[in-house]
């Protein structure tokens, strides 16, 4: 209410004819005038803050996604009209089932209070439909809730994204597969070694540099790509890299979705593009667990690659239907070469791997990941039906380490992402599979 005094005077007016014509009388409508309006007047809430709790990012996201793509539109303003005054009847992907089973594996592992957030994106692979999306920190503005969607880019809605660790290593490994690099390919690693020179897409030749080490001081010697997998052995991946080109690394990451960070870029209408840094491999670019959860279903999918989509059916007020955006499925692997990623990243849930506490009783593969001084850490892994991305940080200051931070009643440290994203992974894809079909993985011969 705008305007007290003149509510209170057209109040006393409406009485006041109604005395006139003897609808009450004029003792009646003198003892009323008297008393104040006793309204209690609130504001309606409207937009995502009224979807069902913990639907409130994935609805945002949809909004984002409304507003955003040109197949609803071809100006900004001709799509905010439609999504304003379209009478739009929308249907989306988001999975009821799969979406508790995220709430409820991360409110069990992370409270709201937390400095540190979990953020989970789940995803159908071979159709790219996106089933559950969640956060530890509600959405909202008041104490410990955001508004900010951690599992996409800034474009839809999201932060920058965040550090991925290991779980790159992934995309490595397709890349020198792909080349006929075969699963028992050896290469002596050291505990510590130099990022040898690589050059990049545009020409550019990084040199030779120090840096590259493992997180234990004993050397691995030589071994395999399934035992590198499996231990994530930093002094292994980077010269994979530098022998499958960085560049070809880069190409592949782009044809899994990850060719662009989650911040955007100085244009403020793009994403920025990845760092073609000699590190690419240990995961040192900014990624969205929406990218990693998707990307890791094309491994699922036989090397199949679809976009994330949200999507099922749009209709207007008339009843038509309009456009959706597709995921555009398309083979980005051959299916051998999926299978081989597929054993490699079982070896990692396997009991000699860093995920091996946290396999789930189905036909599994996955990937820890664990940034610098333990700032991020992940989980992604998957099941012919599911994938699931999962990251653990402190999106207000992304470089502090989680080690012996509170963290749901407990600290770790080291905070590994097998301790601290993984247990949600595992707790969330258990409860989701529940009722599906155990379909085998496509797996590789070991060697």
């Amino acid at each position: 209410m705008q305007d007290p005094a003149a509510a209170l005077t057209r109040r006393n007016e409406v009485l006041d004819a109604m005395a006139t014509y003897g609808t009450v009388s004029k003792a009646q409508a003198t003892e009323a005038k008297a008393t104040p309006l006793g309204l209690k007047v609130t504001v309606p809430r409207t937009g995502c803050i009224t979807a069902v709790p913990g639907e409130e990012f994935f609805c945002n996201y949809v909004e984002h996604v409304l507003l955003d793509d040109p197949v609803f539109g071809a100006t900004p303003q001709a799509r905010q009209a439609l999504f304003d005054q379209g009478g739009l009847r929308i249907n989306t992907t988001l999975n009821p089932q799969d979406q508790s089973a995220e709430e409820q594996a991360m409110h069990g592992h992370v409270y709201a209070s937390d400095k540190a957030v979990a953020v989970s994106s789940m995803v159908q692979p071979g159709s790219g439909r996106i089933l559950a999306m969640a956060q530890s920190r509600p959405f909202g503005t008041g104490d410990n809730e955001t508004e900010i969607n951690y599992n996409v880019d800034g474009l839809h809605g999201g932060g920058e994204g965040f550090q991925t660790g290991s779980v790159f290593k992934a995309v490595t490994a397709a890349t020198a597969l792909s080349q006929g690099y075969p699963l028992s390919y050896q290469i002596d690693s050291p505990a510590h070694a130099d990022y040898p020179a690589m050059t990049d897409c545009n020409g550019v030749v990084h040199p030779a540099v120090g840096g590259d080490e493992n997180d234990t001081p004993t050397p691995y010697g030589e071994i395999t790509m399934v035992k590198a997998m499996a231990d994530s052995v930093n002094t292994y991946f980077v010269p994979l890299e530098a022998q499958a080109g960085l560049c070809n690394v880069v190409h592949m990451a782009q044809s899994l979705g990850l060719g662009s960070q989650g911040m955007v870029d100085s244009s403020g209408t793009a994403l920025e593009p990845i760092a073609q840094a000699q590190s690419l491999t240990l995961g040192v670019n900014d990624l969205t667990p929406l990218q990693i959860a998707d990307a890791y279903a094309a491994f699922a999918a036989n090397g199949t690659y679809c976009a994330p989509t949200a999507l099922t059916s749009v209709t207007n007020a008339q009843g038509k239907s309009l456009p959706v955006p597709s995921g555009d499925c398309h083979q980005v692997l051959s299916p051998s070469v999926a299978q081989q990623v597929n054993t490699l990243l079982h070896s990692v849930v396997s009991d000699q791997g860093t995920g091996a506490t946290i396999a789930i009783p189905y036909s599994d593969a996955g990937k820890t990941g664990t940034t610098n001084s333990e700032a991020q850490a992940w989980f992604a892994g998957y099941t012919a039906e599911l994938s699931d991305a999962t990251v653990v940080t402190d999106p207000n200051h992304p470089l502090n380490s989680l080690n012996g931070v509170d963290i749901g009643g407990q600290s770790y440290d080291p905070a590994y992402g097998y301790l601290t994203a993984g247990p949600i992974w595992h707790d969330a894809m258990t409860s989701a599979m529940s009722g599906l079909p155990n379909n085998p993985l496509g797996f590789a011969p070991a060697p």
